[in-house]
C-alpha cells in the first residue's frame, strides 16, 4: 500500500479537555501503545477511502494484527458496518482465493456481469477495470462490448497476485482464460530461470533473493 500521497490527518478526542492529532501513516505513527486501529476516526477514514480497498484481512495485515481482531474492532467496537466500505463492498471467501464484490449503480446494466439475486453486485476488479477502459473504448475495443462492458470471456490479472488489491494500476485485462494462464506460466518460467542463475534461492522453506 502506497501512503506517500496522503497529506491529511485526523484529530481525536483524548478526553473532555484535550484532543490529539494523528497522522494517517501507520508505519510512522502506529505503536503497541497507540495502535491506530483502536481509533474509530482513523479506521473509518481509511476503510471508506476507495483508493485502498481495505477489507478485514488487509486491515489486519496493515496493522499487524489478526483478522479476528480487525473484524472485532471494526464491527463490534467501532461499529463500522460492511455497507460503509467504499462503494458498499464485501469480501467473498473462497477455498483458493478471496474476492471483493461491490455494489454498482442501479442504472449500470452490464448484461454479462454475475450479480447477486435482488442486488446489483459485481466482482469489484471487473467493474473497476471496465469502467476505466470505457473511457478509452477505441484503445480497448478488443476487450469491450458496446464500448462499455468487459466481455464475459475476458479475465483480469492482479499484477502483484493479491486478489484483494483492486487498484486500477494493479489490474491487467486478458482476452481469455488462455492468456490469463500464459501470464502465470511466464512467472513460473521467470522463477525457474532465477533459480538456475542462483539469483533466487530456496532456503529454510522460503524463496530468497540472492543479491
Amino acid at each position: 500500500m502506497d501512503w506517500s500521497d496522503l497529506k491529511w490527518s485526523i484529530v481525536i478526542q483524548v478526553n473532555k479537555l484535550s484532543t490529539q492529532k494523528i497522522y494517517l501513516n501507520p508505519y510512522k505513527d502506529c505503536s503497541e501503545e497507540n495502535p491506530l486501529y483502536k481509533h474509530r476516526g482513523w479506521v473509518e477514514r481509511i476503510i471508506t477511502d476507495s483508493r485502498f480497498n481495505l477489507t478485514d484481512p488487509r486491515l489486519a495485515k496493515l496493522c499487524k494484527i489478526s483478522e479476528s481482531t480487525a473484524f472485532r474492532w471494526r464491527s463490534k467496537i467501532h461499529k463500522i458496518p460492511v455497507e460503509g466500505w467504499g462503494f458498499k463492498r464485501y469480501l467473498h471467501k473462497q477455498k483458493n482465493r478471496n474476492q471483493i464484490w461491490t455494489k454498482v449503480p442501479k442504472n449500470y446494466r452490464n448484461p454479462f456481469a454475475l450479480k447477486k439475486v435482488g442486488f446489483n453486485y459485481m466482482l469489484e476488479h471487473r467493474y473497476i477495470l471496465e469502467k476505466e477502459m470505457a473511457q478509452q473504448p477505441e484503445k480497448y475495443k478488443i476487450y469491450l462490448v458496446n464500448s462499455k462492458y468487459l466481455k464475459p470471456e475476458c479475465r483480469v490479472q492482479h499484477i502483484n497476485l493479491d486478489s484483494l488489491d483492486n487498484r486500477i494500476q494493479n489490474l491487467h485485462p486478458c482476452g481469455n482464460q488462455s492468456e490469463h494462464e500464459q501470464i502465470h506460466s511466464s512467472l513460473f518460467k521467470l522463477i525457474d530461470n532465477l533459480l538456475k542463475k542462483e539469483l533466487l534461492i530456496f532456503n529454510d522453506g522460503r524463496y530468497i533473493l540472492n543479491y
